[in-house]
């Protein structure tokens, strides 16, 4: 490799295996009266709460077994049951949202730059998306007005307004807007009105009128709520000052019902801090651990029909039926981080927050990451329903404490290890090669490399029925595989075949990939994770590659 980095795109060829492919189950679910009372768990992981079923063990279609095969390796995770644990959750409780707009349009409408006495600088975004009909949503973002940019960000939905939440509206006393901006974190927020009210006509802003545009899912408020939130990101991704790899999702009550299940679907949401819950949002919905629920009553416009009917009879038991519970949706999270809070309003409630901790736990740990730091629970015994100063406190600290991406992570790198004088362009330092064996000290940086041991990578050709096993390092905690995602916070790579080293060279399609195994990188914040492909349309030997493609904007000017 050449010491001058083409910043663009760099390539590996790499070595040779067998290879297996892996594809989700797209099944039917059957009815919940159908399925069995789940009363125990068959998990050594969490033998202290039983009647939640395990997450990692696949449902058996065939015999209708919740507690089916155990899962052997991360890619039965990422590839299988992840895509399986959100397919049934889909069904039964939170419905089907439509794919993200095609041509979302975000305009500013003002900005204040001195705003709460200069701390921050305050604009106001309207955004646009949807078909016809849609109502378009306002967001307030607060960017705190310091020197190291990009920011990290915090997101919520509020329930009455958006400048409520600001110092002398009504709900300033639940938000605490100048504490977030002396920790140096954005905050975003957008009410709930914006995407559904809460209430029977909750498919009045968003729900119908994709409804009316042909779209067939089935959801309901919560999940038009999650929905709202991911638009939310869709802005904050293209925000300079904001740091697209630290967005961190909050809420209280049932808008952190929603941020969960946010977080779940979207891997662009870093961490997420659902406070005070409740039953169906981060405490099972089993009524072993309290109160029992009243969605069917209280808020039948929050799920769907189908899951406010299971308690039909008046028995909260038959919730028992559920192949899954809320822990599911938390561990749906893993590898990302999760911090979940409660206070002392709902009784039983740590208890059961405890149980959805415990019961999730084991899915972190299967992946390789130290649940004790990226599954944290807080606990709060003098207040009652309510979101306080302290809890922001612990959201402040766990936000500061995500990992930097892109150019700011690179300079935080460099500067931490001396490497940086001040004033170094960082395209110059990128394409830097300080120890002459051929490594940039940006491929130091987002491959975990030691820059001291040179680099010899030499072509290697692929098995006779063209297959293929590569040993890849990626950023401990990262998510994704080659042609999806940033593994280092600021690099994407793919994976690449030729039948010469001449090429063509075409990419290795999505299914042709999957991650098999993980173990320890070449530094302590990377991992090696093993990808196995196969190509089918292979007449014999072929060679490949690994290409990044670098994301930090300062480089792609």
């Amino acid at each position: 490799m050449s010491p001058a980095l083409p910043v663009l795109a760099r390539s590996l060829i790499i070595a040779a295996a067998a290879a297996t492919c892996l594809s989700a189950n797209s099944r039917e679910w059957p009815d919940v009266g159908d399925l069995p009372y789940i009363l125990t768990v068959a998990s050594a992981s969490h033998p202290d709460f039983p009647g939640l079923p395990d997450p990692l063990r696949f449902f058996d279609h065939e015999s209708g077994d919740v507690l089916g095969p155990a899962l052997a390796t991360s890619a039965d995770w990422a590839e299988r049951r992840r895509p399986e644990i959100l397919g049934m959750m889909r069904h039964y409780k939170y419905g089907t949202e439509p794919g993200p707009p095609q041509d979302p349009r975000f305009t500013v409408l003002s900005v204040e730059p001195d705003f709460l006495e200069g701390l921050a600088t305050k604009m106001v975004v309207r955004g646009d998306y949807g078909p016809p009909g849609t109502q378009p949503l306002l967001i307030n973002l607060y960017l705190p007005n310091v020197e190291d940019k990009p920011v990290p960000v915090v997101a919520a939905l509020n329930a009455q307004g958006n400048e409520l939440i600001e110092p002398g509206g009504s709900r300033a006393n639940r938000w605490d807007l100048p504490g977030t901006m002396q920790a140096g974190i954005a905050l975003a927020t957008v009410a709930v009105t914006d995407f559904a009210v809460d209430g029977n006509r909750f498919s009045n802003a968003l729900i119908g009128p994709y409804a009316s545009s042909g779209f067939t899912g089935d959801w309901k408020t919560i999940a038009a709520w999650a929905w709202g939130l991911a638009r939310v990101v869709d802005y904050l991704e293209s925000v300079p000052e904001i740091d697209p790899h630290r967005i961190a999702l909050t809420g209280y009550s049932r808008r952190g019902k929603a941020a969960l299940w946010a977080a779940a679907l979207d891997e662009r949401v870093a961490l997420v801090a659902p406070h005070q819950t409740g039953t169906g949002g981060a405490h099972p919905t089993r009524s072993t651990w309290g109160w029992a629920p009243t969605f069917r009553h209280q808020f039948p416009h929050w799920f769907l029909d189908r899951y406010n009917a299971i308690d039909r009879d008046g028995s909260p038991n038959e919730y028992f039926r559920l192949p899954f519970d809320q822990h599911f949706a938390v561990a749906a999270v893993a590898p990302r981080r999760v911090l979940l809070s409660e206070n002392n309003s709902y009784g039983a409630g740590f208890t059961g927050l405890l149980a959805v901790r415990t019961a999730a736990a084991p899915v972190w740990d299967f992946l390789g990451v130290d649940a004790d730091t990226d599954l944290v629970l807080e606990w709060n015994t003098t207040s009652g329903h309510s979101f306080e100063p302290q809890h922001w406190a612990v959201i402040h600290e766990a936000v500061n404490d995500l990992p930097y991406g892109g150019e700011a992570g690179f300079r935080k790198w460099a500067l931490d290890h001396n490497l940086l004088p001040e004033g170094t362009p960082v395209a110059t330092l990128a394409a830097s090669d300080p120890n002459g064996n051929g490594t940039s000290l940006l491929e130091t940086y987002l491959f975990g490399l030691d820059p001291e041991t040179p680099r010899n990578v030499s072509p290697v050709v692929s098995r006779a029925d063209g297959s293929l096993r590569i040993d890849l390092p990626q950023r401990r905690g990262g998510t994704g595989r080659p042609g999806r995602g940033y593994h280092w916070r600021g690099v994407e790579q793919s994976v690449e075949w030729a039948e010469n080293l001449s090429g063509p060279w075409t990419r290795v399609g999505l299914d042709d990939l999957v991650p098999v195994t993980v173990g320890p990188g070449p530094s302590d914040f990377t991992e090696t994770v093993t990808y196995e492909c196969r190509r089918t349309d292979s007449s014999g030997p072929v060679f490949y590659r690994v290409r990044y493609r670098f994301s930090l904007p300062i480089l792609n000017q």
